[in-house]
């Protein structure tokens, strides 16, 4: 297995680059010596200015790379702002014209940037069980977003086929911070740190891909399938067995232990084939005494670079 080091020769664009996201991968990539070129419809430092959308431009960014990381899309965040049509103009025409214009350019793989909310595993919905979330779980959108990702992700599949591309799906929990303790708390079920979600982009870069693959991609947790009874009835209780003082932590932050967690997502396969091992945990919150992360960074800069 390569580490991002091993990419140092390496030229990476980033669709989306001027996000949160894209500016902690150059980060990240600067430091581990991976050339890259951020491509945004937003301005930003650095960044190379341009749509998706755009064939031509999209295509002369390419020109020299060896991998594309696809992060450019909307979100769950955005969907009381943008009609359907919009997520589909972004979302699914940007990603079929990514491939396509990547595939011309002759490169060979595409990681691309995809969500745990195709799964439809959302805290917003009443599910009646705690769910075990992995890349065998079956999709199921819940709303335009979600619909999105699930034609990204198979449009990709397609690009396979038909161009002979490799294409590295990373499914990665929330990653945008909101409230720090909330945000941390859902790690337990999901949420990653989005430093984290830049180390498996790298380390999906520097394993190259082969054909069509997909990775959840989450934070860690202590839980394993056999804690799903307790994690539906006495989550609370678990938690603060497998995280002592977790409770007292988060009473500081107005929160409480929650009595069942909605899902766990499981990171196995991306632990085993691309070297994926998060740092930015639960654990670390409650390491940190919580006070460290209070303007919501704090903690992330822990773990970058890498």
């Amino acid at each position: 297995m390569r580490e991002v080091a091993a990419v140092e020769a390496a030229r990476v664009l980033v669709t989306g680059g001027a996000g949160q996201l894209g500016r902690v991968l150059q980060r990240s990539a600067a430091a581990g010596g991976t050339r890259m070129t951020l491509y945004d419809v937003a301005d930003g430092v650095n960044v190379v200015r341009g749509d998706v959308n755009d064939g031509p431009g999209l295509r002369d960014c390419m020109l020299g790379c060896d991998t594309v990381v696809h992060a450019a899309s909307l979100h769950g965040v955005h969907l009381n702002r943008y009609p359907v049509r919009e997520f589909m103009r972004v979302n699914v025409q940007g990603t079929e014209s990514v491939l396509r214009n990547a595939a011309k350019a002759g490169i060979r793989h595409v990681v691309l940037i995809s969500s745990t909310s195709v799964y439809g595993l959302s805290s917003s919905l009443p599910f009646t069980s705690t769910a075990w979330a992995d890349e065998e779980t079956p999709v199921r959108p819940t709303d335009s977003n979600d619909l999105c990702k699930v034609l990204c992700e198979q449009l990709s599949e397609y690009a396979v086929r038909r161009y002979g591309i490799s294409v590295t799906v990373l499914r990665p929990g929330r990653f945008w911070v909101g409230d720090v303790a909330s945000f941390n708390l859902a790690k337990l079920s999901g949420a990653v740190d989005v430093s984290d979600v830049a180390h498996a982009a790298l380390q999906a870069v520097a394993a190259g891909g082969e054909g069509f693959q997909v990775y959840c991609v989450a934070s860690k947790t202590r839980f394993d399938r056999g804690d799903l009874d307790d994690l539906e009835t006495r989550a609370d209780r678990l938690i603060e067995e497998r995280y002592p003082g977790a409770g007292e932590a988060l009473a500081r932050h107005g929160l409480e232990l929650p009595r069942r967690l909605h899902r766990v997502v499981c990171i196995a396969k991306a632990q085993k084939e691309l070297g994926y091992e998060p740092r930015v945990n639960f654990e670390q919150f409650l390491e940190s005494g919580s006070d460290a992360a209070a303007d919501g960074a704090a903690i992330a800069e822990t773990a970058v670079p890498r």
